[in-house]
């Protein structure tokens, strides 16, 4: 599987720098739940040390949970290298996973996947309730099966073929 890499620092981890970088990590798995093509967004789930916010934030105020909230959601370098290896170990036969670097700062009516309600076709996938899951940070991810393809089968019974109308946007 490819990384995509582009200037990364890794001095200072989770380190208040002037110059942070930081992540995001997705995979698009060819097949889940009778959909082709699904992306999962991870997100690093859980407190996290308070970042720079002003220098990650455009036109930051204190205060701004949901700005701060995509920000603490953001993945280091190491924190995302840790992540892809675990996800291409044990997930890798499913499909392809990358690290793209965060455009920062980010806009300041941004929100993170955690802040996105979930139910119908959107859900979280609990990675670090995995049995195997060995990472020192919890991930989840955020998916959607609305709009992707629904994957035919001729032999596959009527109870657990993919039927589109069973996902209601609502």
């Amino acid at each position: 599987m490819t990384v995509i890499e582009m200037s990364f620092t890794t001095k200072g981890d989770r380190a208040m720098s002037k110059n942070m970088n930081l992540y995001y990590v997705s995979t698009t798995v060819a097949e889940y739940i009778g959909r082709r093509d699904v992306v999962f967004s991870w997100f690093y789930n859980g407190e996290q040390k308070p970042r720079p916010y002003a220098k990650l934030i455009k036109d930051y105020e204190a205060g701004n949970l949901y700005a701060e909230g995509a920000i603490d959601e953001l993945f280091t370098f190491a924190e995302a290298r840790a992540l892809k290896a675990y996800l291409d170990r044990e997930h890798g036969d499913h499909g392809a996973t990358i690290i793209r670097k965060a455009k920062l700062p980010i806009e300041n009516n941004m929100a993170g996947f955690g802040a996105i309600a979930v139910g119908g076709s959107a859900d979280f996938y609990t990675l670090d309730k995995e049995g195997n899951y060995d990472l020192p940070f919890s991930a989840w991810g955020y998916f959607d099966l609305l709009y992707n393809e629904c994957v035919k089968r001729a032999e596959a019974p009527k109870a657990s073929s993919c039927i589109d109308a069973d996902i209601i946007p609502f």
